[in-house]
């Protein structure tokens, strides 16, 4: 803070302050006229005032004309949906709409699924901007759980791995198992994310 200011940033003379509802407001135009709904408008919102809040300038308003130039954005978009789900986990077809929607939602439906199981995990993928992962492991915890958020590569390729559906590569390795043996080895296959 500066000069006795309550501002987060410097008070310089070409700075623009805004009030909470002014933001919303602004933001909530701005993004009806690049083709967001009301709904999807207010949850993008909604992080973004949270960010300029946390001290984030450059994820606050800003972040829209970001999007607005984004070429996905012009994309067609569908709605967010699950496209495979046990009761513990989902994955979820962000639909190409950006991430603030598309993980927000997943961030809901592991919200419903571990107070319903007591664990959960949901993965989002065809999204991008998905924002400042801290907010939605806020909502987590909000809801009274514990949460983890992982940030995935992308598909890679490469010599001994395998690509899953959902996009992640798999490695391959092997490692001690109790109950298999082969050739007096004991031996299974373990697979994780990178």
């Amino acid at each position: 803070m500066s000069g006795g200011s309550n501002y987060l940033d410097p008070d310089r003379p070409e700075a623009v302050r805004l009030s909470v509802g002014d933001a919303r407001a602004l933001a909530e135009a701005a993004l009806a006229r690049i083709g967001y709904g009301a709904d999807d408008a207010s949850i993008i919102t909604d992080q973004l005032i949270d960010n300029a809040l946390c001290g984030y300038r450059f994820a606050g308003l800003p972040r829209i004309l970001a999007i607005a130039r984004e070429a996905k954005t012009r994309a067609t978009r569908v709605p967010v949906a699950v496209v495979h789900e046990t009761p513990v986990s989902a994955l979820v077809d962000g639909g190409n709409n950006v991430g603030y929607v598309a993980v927000c939602r997943g961030a809901e439906i592991a919200i419903a699924k571990a107070k319903q199981t007591g664990i959960a995990a949901v993965g989002v993928y065809n999204s991008y901007f998905s924002g400042r992962n801290a907010y939605y492991l806020e909502r987590i915890v909000n809801a009274g759980l514990v949460g983890i958020f992982d940030v995935g590569r992308g598909i890679a390729r490469r010599r001994n791995r395998r690509t899953t559906a959902a996009g992640h590569s798999v490695r391959r390795r092997r490692e001690p198992h109790p109950r298999r043996a082969r050739g007096g080895t004991r031996r299974c296959r373990s697979f994780w994310r990178t």
